[in-house]
Order: structure tokens, then sequence, then C-alpha cells
């Protein structure tokens, strides 16, 4: 698996689509088997008001599927991981955040 990213444009942001991605990833996370180093990362633009959050590999395996309305797409680890939203908190020192 490798990374996956969501972006968020202002409207959804506002209507806090973060949070729904959230709790689906939380329910998703916590009733999976395999739970190392799956998180969700986010970082935001205050300039254009739109966000981007990052599913660690692990993270892909547990809910792609139940986050596919969302459109993630396939990029590299990014350089800057963000903020630590939720999952294994140990996917931040194992990713290196």
């Amino acid at each position: 698996m490798e990374w996956q990213e969501i972006f968020l444009s202002n409207d959804e942001v506002v209507r806090h689509a973060q949070m729904e991605i959230q709790e689906v990833f939380d329910s998703m996370f916590l009733v999976s088997k395999e739970k190392t180093n799956a998180a969700l990362f986010s970082t935001y633009d205050s300039e254009g008001g739109t966000s981007k959050i990052y599913l660690s590999p692990e993270a892909v395996s547990i809910c792609a599927n139940a986050l596919a309305s969302y459109r993630p797409s396939a990029c590299n680890k990014p350089s800057d991981l963000g903020v630590y939203v939720v999952g294994d908190f140990g996917a931040v020192e194992h990713y290196g955040s």
C-alpha cells in the first residue's frame, strides 16, 4: 500500500468534512485487528482555507473503501505530515512527523 491524500476544499472544511472522515476512520480503526502505524495526519492552508488529510499506508488498508466518496488519491509520503489527527500514535514516531 502507498500513502493517500484527501483534499478538502474550503466548502468541505467549513462543513466539517474532516470530522466525518475522522469518524469513519475511527470506527474502522477500532474494529481492525491490525492497527500498528495506521493513522491520519492533516495540514491546513490558511490562505486558501483548504486542508489535506494524509492516510498512512496502514490506514489505507483499514479504511480506503469506506472513504472512497472523499476521493482519496495516491501520493508519496509527505515531507511535512502536518498534525497527527487520529489512529495509532506510534505512527508519529514511525513516520517522523
